[in-house]
């Protein structure tokens, strides 16, 4: 230890002689490490860091398989009240949604996400709360007293100024009065990871939120993410042979809604908290990008690296007269060695210090970046020991690697050469290490320019993809009826034709139409079809994308009716059901024959039936890289859909009317956020 702190003083020593070759190499290597401790403080915290719960060891996910066969689904309230009842093993069992509401401050509405809780997560799952409490049992039951909200953390202290007496009052969400009972831990964010809840409220809650409360009820309103927890003495194995019996049962007793397309009972598939911090689905490209990206952070360190120590063996070799000194008098060829490294390491440990703050805020960066997207995304990126070891490692690992070949070929001049101070002895082995350096950079460079242009390459390509729809310079106006209780379906409609008159006579609007969702936006929706002169194969899959529209929307959307008429304002509840199709609907399911006139229907053989008034071109409806699927249309005035999507074309800059159209909805309802 003894040496090793000398060592330490004198190449602290030898550093501070020259700051100018000090600072490039610190400077060099904090940007190299940064990259790769970034990446890994990105995946540290969506695949390393286990669920914010008491128990991460004895807490599991549940899953439902899905109807077409995947073994990862969600499941229904009634589901989950199976769960808590067939599988003893499990002490807890939490069902999870989402719920999107308004959270009225003063007069002015703002929309926040709440988690609809089956059960309290907090103490069912070891979760302290920073202040109040979680959900009692009465609370979570059907009838009873749920009106009632556990506020994050970062609410709380954002929205209520961190009050202290915050627990017992009464604020308004959904336009309906809820009673403040907690107050989460801070940097608590929820159990599905990634995505930032603002509040918690219990399930049975839902029709206080919002009119549609078939999901207290619907078996096939699938919707909840499911955690558990193992009790005292139970193991896993126990649990999935528990819960194999369990599907076997619902399936006899609930075949309309546990059997899967191959007639067979749906599965429920429980995985341990280590293999579900994220979806399972998303768990294979998640791994995939992950190990991509550290192959780039790692092919640019070593750039780095290669470049550091290629100065490094310039100014060891520049101290060749010091090193034959050394050795002349009896040091040994590793005490050198060593002596000359330690300065590696010890420039290296300095960037790799400076690199890994970096890191920390580059990670933060990333997570700020505002996203097209309705949801706060939410990661801990807090450092912990498996950042700090891996950044410790990681400059231990680029010290060395800087070091120490320049630091063995320092140690081999030629001696009387170095003492004569002829520093144009023997280049040849210097020359040759350097010029592997050198082709290691080039090397490098070459395949990370040859990774940077297929990236080019492919953006370039999905960027002149034919979308289908103009995806360019249209206004876009969302908002949910939902977010309020006032709101029942007769009202939504009345809503969504003032909004649409009113939005047709502002200035410069050439076209205006409503929609449920737009293409290509997170709110994709499928249903089972029966379809009208087609006979389904065994086990085929007739569930087909669905999306709602008003008169207007094709021409706002720029999506071309190919034959037929398109939706009217007459389209409404009371008049005969309509649909409009794709034509890769109307190719697959009517081929060689006119689909127009033809019938399908949602809701089984006893319909009601929508009538196929029309034909409209083909578009991508959830990724850019999708093939033509089928997809069909029924009109926003037939149909429940309280979120709302106002799209405009206009004959100007459409940005110029935001606010102007900002005023229209606020002018028909005050309360409701845009």
């Amino acid at each position: 230890m003894r040496i090793w702190i000398a060592d330490l003083r004198h190449a602290l020593r030898t550093l501070a002689h020259s700051p100018g070759y000090a600072t490039v190499a610190i400077v060099s290597l904090a940007l190299g490490v940064a990259g790769t401790a970034t990446v890994f403080t990105v995946v540290n915290a969506l695949l390393l860091k286990p669920m914010p719960v008491g128990e991460p060891a004895r807490t599991v996910s549940l899953y439902t398989s899905d109807y077409s066969g995947p073994p990862y689904g969600a499941s229904s309230y009634p589901d989950v009240l199976a769960f808590q009842q067939g599988i003893p093993a499990l002490d807890q069992v939490v069902g999870m949604g989402l719920q999107q509401t308004s959270l009225t401050l003063g007069t002015e509405p703002v929309r926040v996400i709440f988690a609809t809780v089956s059960a309290d997560p907090f103490s069912g799952l070891g979760i302290p709360l920073a202040l109040g409490r979680g959900f009692a049992a009465e609370e979570n039951e059907v009838g009873g007293n749920s009106a009632v909200v556990v506020l994050s953390h970062a609410l709380w202290t954002s929205r209520f100024g961190g009050r202290s007496d915050i627990v017992g009052q009464t604020v308004s969400l959904g336009g309906r009065p809820f009673s403040v009972i907690g107050v989460a831990p801070a940097g608590f964010t929820g159990l599905i990871r990634g995505l930032g809840f603002d509040g918690w409220v219990p399930l049975t809650a839902s029709p206080l939120l919002r009119t549609d409360a078939s999901l207290l009820t619907e078996r096939g309103d699938r919707g909840l993410m499911v955690l558990g927890h193992l009790a005292p003495g139970a193991t896993l194995a126990q649990a999935r042979s528990q819960a194999e019996a369990l599907s076997l049962q619902l399936h006899a007793d609930y075949a309309g809604t546990w059997t899967d397309r191959q007639d067979a009972a749906r599965r429920i598939t429980i995985l341990p908290e280590g293999e579900s911090r994220i979806f399972p689905f998303a768990r294979g490209p998640v791994l995939g990008v992950s190990a991509l990206l550290f192959l780039v952070v790692l092919a640019v360190l070593l750039i780095v690296c290669a470049n550091v120590a290629s100065l490094f063996l310039a100014r060891a070799m520049a101290r060749q007269r010091e090193v034959a000194v050394r050795l002349a008098l009896g040091a040994s060829r590793s005490r050198v060695v060593r002596q000359l490294v330690t300065e590696s390491v010890l420039l290296a440990s300095i960037g790799g210090l400076l690199g890994v703050t970096l890191s920390f805020w580059l990670a933060g960066l990333l997570l700020s970046a505002p996203l097209p997207i309705p949801v706060t995304l939410a990661l801990d990126f807090s450092p912990d020991l498996r950042v700090l070891g891996f950044a410790l490692l990681l400059a231990i690992a680029t010290g060395l690697l800087v070091g120490i070949a320049p630091a063995l070929q320092a140690t081999r001049p030629e001696l009387l050469s170095a003492l004569k101070d002829n520093t144009g002895g023997s280049l040849s082995p210097r020359s040759r290490l350097r010029g592997a350096f050198v082709i290691g950079q080039a090397a490098l460079s070459i395949l990370l320019l040859v990774m940077a242009g297929l990236f080019l390459r492919s953006l370039q390509r999905a960027s002149s993809t034919d979308l289908g729809f103009g995806a360019r310079d249209g206004l876009v106006l969302a908002t949910d009826l939902g977010l309020s209780a006032a709101y029942d379906n007769a009202r939504v409609h009345s809503f969504q034709q003032e909004l649409l008159q009113r939005a047709r006579e502002l200035p410069g609007v050439r076209a205006a139409g409503l929609t449920g969702a737009l293409p290509l936006s997170l709110f994709g929706n499928r249903s089972g079809l029966t379809i009208e002169g087609y006979a389904a194969q065994p086990g085929e899959n007739l569930e087909v994308g669905r999306g709602t529209m008003s008169a207007g929307y094709l021409e706002a959307l720029e999506l071309p009716l190919l034959r037929g008429r398109a939706f009217t304002d007459q389209d409404r509840s009371e008049a005969p059901p309509v649909a409009l199709v794709s034509a890769s609907f109307a190719q697959r399911y009517w081929p060689g024959q006119e689909a127009i006139g033809r019938r399908l229907s949602v809701q089984g053989d006893a319909g009601p039936w929508h009538e196929v008034v029309g034909v409209v071109h083909d578009a991508k409806y959830t990724t850019v890289g999708e093939e033509l699927v089928p997809f069909f249309y029924l009109p926003v005035g037939q149909v429940s859909a309280e979120r709302t999507t106002l799209l405009l074309r206009t004959n100007g800059d459409p940005a110029a009317l935001t606010s102007s159209v900002r005023a229209l909805v606020h002018e028909l309802d005050p309360a409701l956020p845009v």
